[in-house]
């Protein structure tokens, strides 16, 4: 049986304190899975393909924010 790997894209306009929520539910920090096919044990697998990443989405969106800010300041 062969398996295909696939990768799921989704932009949605949110708020920076919702990224706390959906940086949990995408590291499957929490125990309620909408998808009961999930496979927990397997989480170690993945991996970013975003290098320098922490595990807070709000964290990381506010430093990307900031580089972005201090790039056109520099600019100017």
């Amino acid at each position: 049986m062969r398996t295909m790997s696939f990768a799921v894209a989704r932009m949605t306009k949110l708020k920076a304190d919702n990224l706390v929520g959906i940086g949990n539910h995408d590291q499957r920090k929490t125990t309620n899975h909408s998808n009961e096919d999930i496979d927990v044990s397997r989480s170690h697998l993945n991996y970013d393909l975003v290098a320098g990443r922490t595990n807070n989405f709000k964290t990381d969106y506010i430093k990307v924010i900031l580089n972005i800010l201090l790039f056109h300041i520099k600019k100017q």
